[in-house]
C-alpha cells in the first residue's frame, strides 16, 4: 500500500508542476522543474520509476489540451518513455551509490531525456535544417538536444541532486524500507 500512494505522491506532483509551470515546461527551450523528482528515483525505485512516467503521460496529454489545443500521442509516449529510461537507468546504476556516481548518474539522465525529448520535438515541429543559437549554427537536430540538455542539466542535476541530498540528509531514503 505504502508503495501505490508514493507512486500516485510522485505521478501527482509531477503532472501539477509541469502544468502548473507549462510556459516553462514545454516547447523546443524548456526548463521542466518537475524533472527534479527524476533523481529521486534513485533513492525511492520503482514507486518513483511508474509515479514518473505516469505524472509525464498525464501532464503531457493535459498541458496539450490546455495551453495547446490538443495534445500529440508522441508527445505523450515518448515524454514518458524518456522519463521511464532516465528513471530506471538512474535507479540501476546507483543500487550501490556513492555521491560521485550520483551526479555522474544525473548527468546521464540529462542527456537520456534531452536525447528522447530532443529528437520527437524536432520531428513534431519540423524544424529547419539549421538553428543560429547566439554565436553558434547547428543542425536542427543537435540543435534540439542542446536546447533540451541546458533545461535538463538545470533541473535535473542541478536541483535534482539539491532535492535528493536533502531528503538523504533528512533520512528520507525509503529505497531499503519499501
Amino acid at each position: 500500500m505504502k508503495k501505490i500512494a508514493l507512486t500516485s505522491m510522485f505521478a501527482g506532483v509531477y503532472a501539477v508542476l509541469v502544468v502548473g509551470l507549462a510556459p516553462i515546461s514545454f516547447l523546443p527551450l524548456q526548463v521542466r522543474f518537475a524533472d527534479a523528482l527524476i533523481p529521486l528515483s534513485i533513492i525511492y525505485g520503482w514507486p518513483a520509476i511508474a509515479g514518473l512516467t505516469i505524472g509525464c503521460a498525464v501532464s503531457n496529454f493535459v498541458a496539450g489540451q490546455v495551453f495547446f489545443g490538443g495534445w500529440t500521442l508522441l508527445d505523450v509516449v515518448g515524454g514518458s518513455f524518456a522519463n521511464f529510461i532516465a528513471c530506471y537507468i538512474g535507479w540501476k546504476i546507483c543500487i550501490k551509490h556513492t555521491r560521485r556516481i550520483i551526479i555522474a548518474t544525473t548527468i546521464l539522465q540529462s542527456i537520456v531525456i534531452s536525447i528522447i525529448v530532443g529528437s520527437y520535438l524536432w520531428y513534431i515541429f519540423g524544424s529547419p535544417e539549421y538553428y543560429n543559437i547566439y554565436i553558434f549554427i547547428l543542425p536542427g537536430l543537435p540543435a534540439f538536444w542542446l536546447s533540451i540538455l541546458i533545461g535538463s542539466l538545470i533541473s535535473i542535476v542541478v536541483l535534482g541532486n539539491v532535492l535528493l541530498t536533502a531528503l538523504m540528509k533528512a533520512g528520507l531514503n525509503f529505497k531499503e524500507k519499501l
